[in-house]
């Protein structure tokens, strides 16, 4: 304990709680949980932060130690009232704020929140002088020190265990770009995935640009195409692979498996092809399949390191300051690319890892053409960034970011802008092709992983090698999810062998068609490194404009198989944010994590909800109370049932203090299986809006049963 007290131990534990949390553990953690996205390895963070913590660990224990007592009193408050709140504030307070993908924050709706937050910093800054034993010098060093140690030893715990689970970190290879516009003058299969390019725009474009009627001459345009998956990260692996990504796997574990369960790259090989992707370094696969998958060989330039550690703390300056002082350190993922992108000099291009830059590929390509000097035939794989956030490319393939352009321009035109300058850029590879000789025998697909605003709808262009006519379009009722790895086997085996492709369902044709909605925890800056939580599987027989067709037919939870080993004792008040750790109960349609798109804890993401509870038998009748903290729309209908039995059936409101949906299960109900399933169903839920794509009804906070008397 005198040690707790003493002047240069806690001069010294206090400046390093201080330093290690803002400059060295907070830029670590979030490198580690974003890492899937992120190009550079963490010796580029370490370069900085190591250097940069001891230096201000140093100059904060000099002023702690050695200034006089009323000077050290005022530091001494001012760095733990800091530390505390920064941590706080980093740790537990950040819910609510969504993603940062480059959408803009719409700040002035989040006023309360942030009151809210201020409230939370002034309690925090009070504390101390509310505390009687903290008011003076020696019982302000024994907690600050207890403080200290608390703080450096849960974050030490927390780094420990980021670096064991990140071995054998996937940063250690890079798809390169050697080939990347090398083809075959045998066969070639050249596919585009256009992000978020919704069959909606290509309409669009096409009655607005139909000079693309002429430039695409001999594709056929399929609007009546489905998606796989509403986001990338759960796209991808699909389409790269035709193998759906598993419940329970984080992104890295998904590839992987999709990746190790697919047969179409030893095909592709079986029929000499060169099997080459070009994604975004999360969705790089691990796999000795993938020809341009080699060792990472590439330094980061000191000024890039620079950069990147400037980008870095901003970043951890957003998650760690208050409310109000966040709006000036917003950043995306796609800072990190333009550093990436900076770091290349553009004569090495062709050597460097492939980033999704669509302005620097069609500099690339219009500058030096299409070579034919592949001995195998040529499989590629492009992602672009397409119709996605920050709408910042124009038309002619350039970007804008000015004030003027980004802030100006209405955001729907700057989308468009974005689905013309994709389209361009296929024009262009398309000319490149024609000269260089090989367009007639290359197959190529333009495609988006989903929509914008229907996420089942996607742009889906094709067009076959030796293909010769018109631009066309085709209505048939044609699936990403079912069709695209078939259609790309029988292009690569010139066969039917591998089933149906786009060009065998006729237009007429009324056909069943799936698409997956994945949900995932989420991360600062929204990519799936955490494990999946669920996956709901939506059906539709209609055509895919018409998005409120599709039902949802089947789900998958995390937590589906959660062994409950303990009773329920009646009364017990159940948190939802406690249930994964509960013994007693469990949920199904309920977030159980934070996931995506802003929704945290306790959002359903179904029409039906289903809670099971490992009951203790009822002498009487069941009192069931929900504590509903938000109800969506304009009321939501609850119908509750056991056993296949209706049992209540309420409307619910949003209040200003949250709403409560009470019931009464008959002891009967209750007591006629071990384990009791009441089912909630929300006739009414709906798709929320663009990435909150959720059948959202009700966020419930708690729930009880007790036993009526």
């Amino acid at each position: 304990m005198k040690l707790l007290k003493n002047n240069v131990f806690n001069g010294i534990i206090l400046a390093l709680a201080f330093s290690f949390n803002i400059l060295f553990f907070a830029p670590l953690e979030m490198y580690f949980t974003n890492k899937t996205d992120l190009w550079f390895s963490q010796g580029s963070i370490l370069l900085i932060s190591i250097p940069l913590t001891i230096v201000v660990t140093a100059v904060l224990a000099v002023i702690l130690i050695k200034c006089n007592k009323k000077k050290k009193k005022v530091f001494q408050r001012i760095i733990a009232i800091v530390l505390t709140g920064l941590y706080i504030q980093g740790n537990f307070l950040n819910f609510g704020y969504g993603v940062l993908d480059g959408s803009d924050i719409d700040w002035l709706a989040m006023t309360i929140k942030g009151l809210i937050n201020t409230a939370i910093w002034l309690a925090l800054i009070l504390f101390p002088f509310e505390i009687k034993k903290l008011k003076t010098q020696k019982g302000f060093r024994t907690y600050t020190s207890i403080l200290s140690l608390y703080i450096l030893g849960v974050e030490l715990v927390t780094l420990t265990t980021l670096q064991i689970t990140n071995i054998g970190d996937r940063t250690s290879k890079v798809l390169v770009n050697n080939n990347i516009l090398n083809l075959s003058k045998d066969n070639n299969i050249v596919i585009f995935m256009a992000d978020t390019f919704e069959g909606t725009y290509m309409n669009q474009i096409l009655e607005d640009h139909p000079e693309f009627k002429e430039k695409l001459k001999d594709f056929t345009y399929f609007d009546n195409a489905s998606s796989i998956s509403f986001y990338t990260f759960s796209s991808l692996p699909t389409m790269m692979t035709g193998v759906q990504c598993k419940v329970g796997n984080t992104l890295d574990e998904n590839l992987d498996y999709c990746f190790n369960n697919t047969k179409v790259y030893d095909i592709l090989k079986q029929n000499n092809y060169s099997p080459e992707l070009y994604v975004e370094s999360a969705l790089k696969p691990n796999s000795d399949k993938i020809d341009n998958l080699v060792a990472n060989k590439k330094k980061v330039k000191l000024n890039s390191n620079i950069e990147i550690n400037k980008t870095m703390y901003k970043a951890v300056l957003y998650r760690y300051l208050p409310h109000f002082l966040k709006a000036s350190f917003v950043v995306s993922g796609d800072d990190f690319s333009r550093i990436q992108t900076k770091n290349k000099e553009e004569t090495d291009y062709k050597e460097s890892a492939y980033t999704m830059d669509d302005v620097a590929f069609n500099e690339y390509l219009t500058k030096n053409g299409i070579e034919t000097k592949m001995s195998a035939k040529s499989f590629k794989f492009f992602e672009l960034d397409g119709m996605h956030r920050p709408y910042e490319t124009k038309e002619d393939i350039t970007y804008d970011k000015s004030d003027d352009y980004m802030i100006n321009t209405p955001q729907e035109e700057r989308r468009m802008a974005e689905g013309v300058a994709a389209l361009n850029l296929l024009c262009n590879y398309v000319e490149e092709l024609k000269k260089s000789g090989v367009y007639d025998n290359t197959n190529i697909i333009f495609l988006a992983d989903h929509g914008y605003s229907n996420r089942f709808y996607v742009n889906l262009l094709v067009k076959r090698a030796g293909d010769n006519h018109d631009f066309t379009i085709n209505s048939a009722p044609v699936s990403t999810l079912t069709d695209l790895i078939p259609t790309v086997l029988n292009m690569a085996t010139e066969s039917k062998d591998y089933g149906k492709d786009f060009f065998d369902f006729q237009e007429d044709e009324v056909r069943t068609r799936q698409v997956l909605d994945y949900t995932y925890q989420e991360s600062v800056w929204g990519l799936n490194e955490h494990t999946v939580i669920s996956k709901m599987t939506f059906e539709s027989n209609e055509n895919v404009k018409n998005e409120d067709s599709f039902k949802v037919i089947d789900e998958e939870y995390k937590y589906d198989k959660k062994e409950l080993t303990e009773k329920y004792d009646f009364g017990e008040i159940v948190e939802t944010k406690n249930i994964p750790g509960s013994n007693c109960i469990n949920i199904k349609g309920i977030t159980l994590d934070k996931i995506n798109a802003s929704a945290s804890i306790g959002n359903n993401i179904n029409k039906h909800v289903y809670i099971t509870v490992n009951r203790k038998k009822a002498e009487n009748d069941v009192i069931a109370n929900l504590n509903i903290s938000k109800v969506y729309g304009n009321g939501q209908k609850v119908n509750v049932r056991m056993n296949n039995e209706l049992i209540s059936s309420d409307t619910l409101f949003q209040k200003v203090f949250g709403s409560n949906l009470t019931f009464t299960i008959p002891k009967e109900e209750w007591n006629l299986k071990e384990q009791a399933v009441i089912e909630l169903e929300f006739p009414n839920a709906v798709l929320g809006e663009q990435e909150f794509t959720m059948m959202i009804a009700i966020k419930l906070k708690s729930l009880k049963f007790s036993e009526a008397e």
